[in-house]
């Protein structure tokens, strides 16, 4: 039987039909008992540091907290545990393995929980689920060149990881008092759906794409106009700093949004649009769109042989 709305924590909606398919399937897969919960299309404000995370669902089972992220592409996945391709005939989807992004999300959120539930918080598991909407194409559909990790989950394996518990062990067994008390600390992190907070230059963040010390950057998408994208680094202010500190972060990007504007376009650098000094994560800088890019370090790893007058071209 399916998880009862009693039990679903909705978040924001999406505009992705794959998305919303894969929560639908994991409500429909959880058994509609306790301590089973739900929590969808989340975002995660770390105090301490700034730092905006996307979680695309929170699944509270016996054993653990399981924080799960969700890749739905065409076609078969291939490569390690460091570069992924979704390849779909002669289409090719690169992208770097998800976990590591993954898993810090879970320390984080760990590390939160554990400040306010020191008498004992649940295990955050980190998960991977590959979405497809055929039934049988599920186990074929992952064809890493490594074995599975148990992580990476499909169709046929989610509902028996998590309730049975791949964490079993690794932490205390959730009762209804903890159940309780995640709920209250969850709402008290501001564990929320929310749209208004992130709005940039009339920008919705959306995911993040990269990030370093003290910045963050997001694929952001104009409000009501879907076509319509940017990337925007946000210089992070956490909530407990001093005026010094905010004033210093504030000098650093304007200085950057100074340089960049003098710049203009510029074949090797990515277009400058506007500079927000007052966005929700701190002093933002919105640039032109960059959909498709992939890091340096996956592109470098994905062309081994590229040849060293271009590598050094691109240094340069």
């Amino acid at each position: 039987m399916a998880l009862s709305k009693e039990r679903i924590h909705r978040g924001r909606e999406t505009s992705f039909p794959w998305e919303r398919a894969a929560l639908d399937f994991v409500i429909g897969e959880l058994p509609d008992t306790d301590p089973h919960q739900f929590w969808e299309l989340q975002e995660l404000l770390d105090p301490n540091t700034g730092r905006l995370y996307e979680l695309d669902m929170l699944v509270l089972g016996r054993h653990a907290l399981y924080l799960v992220e969700i890749k739905s592409h065409p076609g078969v996945l291939k490569g390690d545990l460091q570069d992924w391709r979704f390849i779909d005939g002669t289409i090719v989807r690169r992208l770097e393995c998800p976990y590591s992004l993954t898993n810090h999300k879970a320390r984080v959120l760990g590390d939160l929980l554990e400040r306010r539930l020191p008498a004992g918080r649940p295990f955050v598991q980190p998960l991977v689920f590959v979405y497809e909407e055929a039934k049988e194409s599920g186990p074929a559909k992952i064809q890493l060149d490594v074995p599975t990790p148990e992580w990476l989950l499909h169709r046929g394996t989610l509902k028996s990881t998590i309730v049975n518990g791949m964490a079993a062990g690794r932490g205390r067994l959730v009762d209804r008092d903890m159940v309780r008390k995640l709920s209250q600390s969850l709402r008290d992190l501001g564990l929320k759906a929310s749209t208004h907070s992130r709005l940039v230059a009339g920008y919705n963040l959306k995911e993040t794409v990269d990030e370093g010390p003290g910045y963050q950057e997001h694929r952001a998408v104009k409000a009501g106009l879907a076509n319509d994208t940017a990337r925007i680094r946000s210089y992070l202010v956490a909530r407990q700093t001093t005026t010094e500190n905010r004033q210093t972060i504030n000098r650093t990007a304007e200085r950057e949004a100074d340089v960049l504007s003098r710049l203009g376009q510029h074949p090797n650098i990515l277009g400058y649009r506007y500079f927000e000094p007052n966005a929700p994560l701190g002093p933002a800088i919105v640039f032109e769109a960059f959909d498709q890019a992939l890091p340096l370090q996956v592109f470098l790893r994905t062309e081994p042989g590229l040849p060293f007058d271009d590598r050094l071209q691109i240094l340069q």
